[in-house]
């Protein structure tokens, strides 16, 4: 058979009684695809349905079929709308009207999932050839070694405006499903670096490295909030107790058995170093080193927690502010407790020294008092031990108890009897 033939096809149109014959001659041959509207035309024929079929906008009378094995076809623009095309895909899944496939690139379509969009459309693929896509690279220059083997590049520079209420946008956005019943570890992006480099090169290396520049704009003023990286699980399924885990961020650095010590420090969970770079300026601030907020009136149980390899807990800071470590603090000592406890039933005009706290302090009764309750700026776990100490003359008849969120204290009456409070606990 020749690799270019006609086909001869006589299309007869009855229009007022007038009868028009028209002969079409379309050259059936390979070549390149062609474009119908927002069509891909040229693609692989599955050799188990080798029946092609072109329907005009009613879907009735086939303009053009054709039976072909494994062989690539092209034809030229048809005067007919509403294009649709019947058949079965060797790669990528049922043609659509909108979404044809090409030899040449395997899932390339002009209108992917119907979204008006052009990029690849692999739908209901089962096999590796036909669900992965993989761009291979291998420099053997410093040269080439220094280019990125894909690089996305989006500038939005001249853009005014846009949609209102948080609309997210990006230059590379990966939105995947798991299955609901599969075992495996999905992982919606994933880098993987295999460090051969010598650490005498000076060279570092990273497997995900992002930037964010804060930069001046155009006529000056200073720009929007910036982030590094933002990391988010949000938990949508409003499931109280749950027992699978919803994480925003995890870091994980893990060591071959028998690997022995680390007096170098090297080996390192999670590191924050917020500063100056490049050079060194000693009169710039950085606010905050490690900051966490709470959303939407949260509560947080236990703002850091820190575990030993059998998973008991050693040190907690609460989200009150509570601290405690199983074997004490080493050189430490507790200057504050979140700020001035608040005072009740301590007689018109009682006050507390400005540096009282929930540890420590010093209150001074006001006229005709019987007593005075401090409530805790925080909580504690556990009702503290405390320790009372009157400045003044000790009164004839004194108690005071604790809870978790007071120090109760009760004497005879009298006026402006001051006292110092010590409490711990956890």
């Amino acid at each position: 058979m020749k690799s270019t033939f006609e086909i001869s096809l006589g299309l007869v149109l009855a229009t007022s009684g007038v009868a028009l014959i028209v002969w079409l001659f379309w050259p059936i041959q390979k070549a390149k695809p062609q474009t119908y509207g927002q069509v891909q035309r040229g693609f692989q024929q599955d050799t188990t349905t080798p029946n092609i079929g072109i329907f005009d906008g009613l879907q009735t009378i086939p303009i053009f079929a054709l039976n072909i094995v494994n062989h690539t076809f092209s034809f030229p623009t048809l005067p007919v709308t509403n294009l649709t095309v019947s058949g079965t895909a060797s790669v990528g899944g049922a043609f659509t009207a909108n979404n044809i496939v090409s030899t040449e690139f395997p899932g390339l379509a002009t209108n992917v999932e119907l979204t008006g969009v052009p990029g690849l459309d692999n739908p209901g693929c089962v096999g590796i050839t036909t669900c992965q896509f993989i761009i291979f690279a291998s420099p053997t220059t410093a040269t080439a070694d220094n280019s990125s083997t894909v690089r996305i590049q989006r500038d939005a520079s001249a853009v005014t405006g846009g949609p209102s209420g948080g609309f997210t946008k990006g230059a590379f956005w990966v939105l995947g499903f798991s299955g609901k019943t599969a075992n495996e570890f999905n992982w919606n992006l994933k880098s993987e670096l295999h460090n051969k480099t010598l650490a005498s090169t000076g060279a570092q290396n990273v497997a995900i490295g992002t930037t964010t520049f804060k930069e001046i704009p155009p006529g000056g003023g200073e720009v929007s909030p910036s982030w590094g990286i933002d990391s988010v699980c949000s938990d949508n399924q409003g499931i109280a107790n749950p027992v699978a885990s919803c994480i925003g961020g995890e870091f994980d650095t893990t060591v071959q058995v028998g690997a022995g010590t680390d007096i170098n420090k090297q080996r390192v969970g999670v590191q924050i170093s917020p500063g100056v770079f490049p050079g060194n300026d000693p009169t710039v601030h950085v606010g905050r080193g490690l900051f966490i907020l709470p959303q939407g009136g949260a509560i947080v149980d236990n703002a850091i927690e820190i575990h030993d390899a059998t998973t008991s807990v050693k040190f907690v800071v609460t989200g009150s502010g509570n601290v405690s470590a199983v074997g004490g603090i080493s050189g430490a000592r507790f200057a504050s407790n979140g700020g001035s406890p608040v005072l009740s039933g301590c007689g018109t005009g009682a006050i507390f020294s400005a540096t009282s706290n929930g540890v420590h302090g010093t209150v001074t009764e006001g006229t005709s008092a019987t007593g005075c309750t401090l409530t805790f700026p925080g909580s504690f776990a556990n009702p503290p031990d405390c320790v009372i100490s009157f400045q003044t003359r000790f009164p004839a008849i004194l108690t005071y108890s604790t809870t978790t969120t007071s120090l109760i204290v009760v004497n005879t009456s009298g006026s402006s009897q001051k006292f110092s409070y010590v409490c711990m606990g956890l």
